[in-house]
């Protein structure tokens, strides 16, 4: 029986019987978040860069620069 108590439930992973590839597994979902948040914070730079706010801009380049590597260390992973 599927759900109810704690520890009940489908077998994770490959033991499920359906895994066939990693596109789903935690580190894959991690690192598609990681990706989406870099490019939301690229995304308001540049509305930033566009609207002439230079204070805005200015801090949202190192934000960039951070969430790139963010990301890229999640991919690595």
């Amino acid at each position: 029986m599927h759900g109810g108590a704690k520890g009940s439930g489908a077998p994770p992973g490959e033991r499920n019987g359906a895994y066939k590839h990693g596109r789903f597994t935690g580190p894959s979902q991690e690192a598609q978040k990681a990706s989406g948040a870099a490019l939301r914070v690229v995304g308001k730079w540049l509305t930033a860069r566009e609207n002439g706010n230079i204070a805005l801009e200015q801090h949202l380049r190192i934000e960039v620069v951070l969430a790139l590597r963010r990301s890229q260390a999640q991919r690595e992973r």
